[in-house]
C-alpha cells in the first residue's frame, strides 16, 4: 500500500516537477528559459541537500525576483521558470544583492528596487519552502529614503535574527556602511533606515560583507572609502553586537598598506570559532598578489599584520582570488588566476594555510593549471574535510564559447578527480557569473548565466564529491579502495544514519560523534577494528540517550596517527 501511494503521489506531480540534475555536461538543467533574459542569479543550498535558486527575471519588461525550490535530485518543487516574488518596479541596471536558506529551510531575499521613486532602496522576502510569502507580499522595507543604497548583504545569525548590511550613498554628505537587523517574523529590530555603523568624514566606504559570530553577533569587513580613484580603499573589519554596537571599540585595520583595486569587493567567511577569515588583491611593487588574514572573535590578527600573501614568486600576478575554509583542520585553501603581467595568459594556482598561517604548498603555491593562452575567470571555491573543490569558466572557442570545469584536490594538492579537469558544462556558449553552493554531503551545486538557446537563460549542475553529475544523492557512496575513510548513508538524515568505516589494515580505532563546537557527544566505536570496511550506525541521541535537535554534527574516526571527519546534517 506504502508502494502504491508514493507511485500515485509521483502520478500527480506536473511534469516540470520530474525534473532532476543532470549526468550529461552537455545537456545541464534549464533552471530558467522563459522569454527575455534572467541574469544575476544567486543559490542557496538547503539542510535536506536541496537549494533554492534565485534571479532577475525580464520576461515581463520589468527585472522582476524569482524563485525555484529544488529537491536533493534537482526536482523543481515549484513550477518550471519558479514563482515570482516581487513585480515592484526595477531599475534598468542592476547591482548583485543577497540569497540565503535559514536554519527553518525557508530562503530569505534581499534586494534594492525604485518602487519607492527612482533612487534604490531595499526590501527582504522570506518565502516557505511551500512557497509562501512569509513576510507579506510586499516584503519588508528595509530603508525608504532618497539616498542610493544598493548591493545588500545578508546573514542568519546563531539567534535566528537576521542581519542585512550595504553601503549609502547620500544625496549629500558622506558615506556610510549601513546595517540592518530582522526578527524572525520580519520585525525591524532598529528603526527604519537602519544603523550607521561605520564612516568617516570625507569617506565613502563600501563593500560590506557580515559573518555570523558569537550567540547575536556579526563581523563585517568593508573597504573604507571608495569615493574616488585616488581613495584610501583599505579593509577594515568589525563585529557588532545584537544591539548594532561595536564590541571591539574600533574597527581592526586589517590592511591599509596600498588602496585596493577598484570593483573587486573583499571575502570573508566565518572560521566557526566566532572569527572570520578575509581574503583580498592588492597592487604593491608593480605586482598584483592575494592576500588573506584571520581574526578571532575578540578581533585579534591571527597571521601577521597587513596578512599574508599567498604566493612570493615574483614575475607574475596572483590575482582575483577565491578560497574556501576547512572547519575540521582549521585550514583555508586560496586558488587565484595565475596571470602573466601584460595579462594576456592565464592559469590557476593555490595555496593552503594552516591554522598557524604558514603556506604549507610552498613558498609559491602549487600550479593547477599551468599559465597559457586559454582565458579563465569566475573561480570559485568550495571546502571538504582534508581538501576543497574548485569551479571555474573558460573560453576555449573564443569570446561567447565557454564551458565550466572543476577540480578536486586533497590536503597535499594532488588531483583526486583525474589528471585533467572534469566538464561541468561542456556545450560551448556565452556563460557568466557561476554562483555556487554546498550540501551537507559536500555536493557542489553551480548556476550561471547561459545564451545556448540565443537569449541569456539559468542553467544549473550539481557535481558530487566524486566528480560525478547527476545521480541518486541519498544512495551511499561508494566504498574507497585505499587509505582511512568514511562515509554516512543518508546524508541528511532523520533520526539515523549509517557509517561506513573503512581502514586499510587492522587497528586500533576510536569512532566519536562531535557538534559544531567541537564537543564530543558519543563514542560509537573503541576498539579493535578488521580492516575494509566496518557498519556502524547512529541514531542522532548522545552518550546519555538524548535526542539532538537539528543541526551540523561531526564523526571524527582517529586510528593511531591518522584521522579523518565527516559532516553530518541531522534534519529533524
Amino acid at each position: 500500500m506504502r508502494d502504491f501511494i508514493a507511485l500515485a503521489l509521483l502520478l500527480t506531480l506536473p511534469a516540470a516537477a520530474l525534473a532532476a540534475w543532470s549526468s550529461d555536461p552537455q545537456v545541464n538543467f534549464a533552471i530558467a528559459d522563459r522569454a527575455g533574459e534572467q541574469t544575476v542569479p544567486k543559490i542557496a543550498a538547503r539542510a535536506d541537500g536541496g537549494c533554492y535558486i534565485a534571479w532577475y527575471d525580464q520576461a515581463s519588461g520589468n527585472y522582476d525576483v524569482y524563485l525555484q525550490r529544488l529537491d536533493a535530485a534537482g526536482n523543481e518543487a515549484w513550477p518550471h521558470n519558479g514563482i515570482l516574488v516581487s513585480s515592484h518596479p526595477q531599475d534598468s541596471w542592476l547591482t548583485d544583492w543577497d540569497l540565503i536558506a535559514d536554519s527553518a529551510g525557508n530562503a530569505v531575499l534581499v534586494f534594492p528596487d525604485i518602487r519607492a521613486g527612482g533612487d534604490w532602496d531595499l526590501y527582504a522576502y522570506r518565502v516557505s519552502p511551500a512557497g509562501d510569502l512569509l513576510w507579506g507580499a510586499d516584503g519588508v522595507t528595509i530603508n525608504n529614503d532618497a539616498d542610493f543604497d544598493p548591493t545588500p548583504r545578508l546573514t542568519e545569525t546563531a539567534d535566528g535574527d537576521f542581519v542585512v548590511v550595504w553601503g549609502k550613498t547620500p544625496v549629500a554628505g558622506d558615506g556610510k556602511i549601513m546595517m540592518q537587523r530582522l526578527a524572525p517574523n520580519g520585525a525591524l529590530r532598529f528603526p527604519l533606515g537602519g544603523l550607521a555603523v561605520a564612516g568617516a568624514a570625507g569617506e565613502d566606504p563600501g563593500f560590506p560583507a557580515p559573518v555570523p559570530s558569537g550567540a547575536d553577533g556579526v563581523i563585517v569587513c568593508w573597504v573604507r572609502d571608495m569615493g574616488s580613484y585616488m581613495s584610501p580603499r583599505h579593509l577594515y573589519a568589525e563585529r557588532f553586537d545584537a544591539a548594532g554596537a561595536s564590541t571591539w571599540g574600533a574597527p581592526v585595520v586589517v590592511y591599509n598598506e596600498t588602496s585596493l583595486p577598484i570593483a573587486y569587493p573583499p571575502e570573508i567567511l566565518p572560521d566557526g570559532a566566532g572569527g572570520a577569515v578575509l581574503l583580498w588583491h592588492r597592487y604593491h611593487g608593480g605586482l598584483y598578489n592575494s592576500v588573506v588574514q584571520r581574526l578571532d572573535a575578540s578581533g585579534n590578527e591571527l597571521w601577521p599584520h597587513q596578512g599574508l600573501v599567498v604566493s612570493t614568486l615574483g614575475g607574475m600576478y596572483h590575482i582575483a582570488p577565491t578560497f574556501a575554509f576547512d572547519e575540521t583542520s582549521g585550514d583555508t585553501y586560496v586558488f587565484w588566476d595565475e596571470r602573466n603581467t601584460s595579462q594576456s595568459q592565464w592559469g590557476i594556482a593555490g595555496q593552503r594555510f594552516s591554522a598557524a598561517g604558514a603556506r604549507l604548498w610552498g613558498n609559491a603555491g602549487r600550479v593547477f593549471l599551468p599559465t597559457g593562452p586559454l582565458y579563465l575567470w569566475a573561480l570559485r571555491a568550495l571546502p571538504l574535510p582534508g581538501g576543497a573543490l574548485l569551479f571555474w569558466i573558460d573560453e576555449p572557442g573564443g569570446y561567447g564559447n565557454d564551458r565550466v570545469r572543476g577540480f578536486r584536490c586533497d590536503a597535499a594538492g594532488s588531483w583526486l578527480w583525474g589528471a585533467a579537469p572534469i566538464g561541468v558544462s561542456t556545450l560551448l556558449s556565452g556563460k557568466g557569473r557561476l554562483p555556487v553552493a554546498q550540501a551537507p554531503d559536500g555536493t557542489a551545486l553551480l548556476v550561471w548565466e547561459d545564451d545556448r538557446a540565443g537569449a541569456i537563460d539559468l542553467y544549473g549542475q550539481n557535481v558530487r564529491t566524486d566528480g560525478t553529475l547527476g545521480g541518486d544523492p541519498t544512495a551511499a557512496a561508494p566504498a574507497p579502495a585505499a587509505g582511512l575513510a568514511l562515509r554516512a548513508w543518508p546524508n541528511p538524515f532523520n533520526p539515523r544514519t549509517t557509517i561506513g568505516v573503512f581502514l586499510p589494515a587492522p587497528g586500533a580505532a576510536r569512532l566519536t560523534i562531535h557538534d559544531a563546537q567541537g564537543r564530543r557527544l558519543r563514542v560509537l566505536a573503541l576498539g579493535e577494528l578488521p580492516a575494509g570496511e566496518s557498519i556502524l550506525r547512529w541514531d542522532g541521541r548522545d552518550a546519555r540517550g538524548k535526542a539532538l535537535p537539528s543541526g551540523i554534527y561531526w564523526a571524527r574516526l582517529q586510528c593511531g596517527a591518522q584521522s579523518e571527519a565527516l559532516k553530518l546534517l541531522l534534519a529533524r
